[in-house]
């Protein structure tokens, strides 16, 4: 995966979109010149998490970020099996990204589930009174 490649791709979907450095930086709770390093390449690594949030914050998914075509050919090659590197490393990233949604709707359903019982113990305990 080339991450030189994604940099300018964020940068070129964040201007497109028409929106600055300082917007992007705040978006994902940073500064701007934390969010200006990423761009420029002074942050040698992006995790999959962040990688995750800007795609979310441009409102794109995370294989358009990380792929290099937007063609439909591209599209449905994707989607076949392969062996090159890059497209394994971009499915790796799209079921991981997959895998983290899933648990975080897990997570939501359980705290969900935890106030309710709250809630309902309250109710008890004031009706006790």
């Amino acid at each position: 995966m080339d991450i030189t490649y994604i940099r300018e791709k964020i940068k070129l979907l964040r201007r497109t979109k028409g929106i600055t450095q300082k917007e992007m930086g705040s978006r994902l709770y940073m500064d701007e010149r934390s969010y200006a390093k990423i761009e420029r390449g002074e942050k040698k690594s992006i995790d999959i998490l962040l990688l995750t949030s800007i795609a979310d914050k441009l409102n794109v998914d995370l294989e358009t970020l990380l792929g290099k075509e937007n063609t439909a050919a591209a599209t449905q090659a994707a989607n076949t099996t392969t062996t090159t590197t890059g497209n394994t490393d971009i499915h790796s990233l799209i079921e991981a990204h997959q895998a983290l949604r899933e648990e975080i709707q897990q997570l939501k359903d359980e705290i969900k589930t935890m106030i309710s019982s709250h809630q309902e113990a309250l109710r008890i305990l004031r009706h006790s009174e």
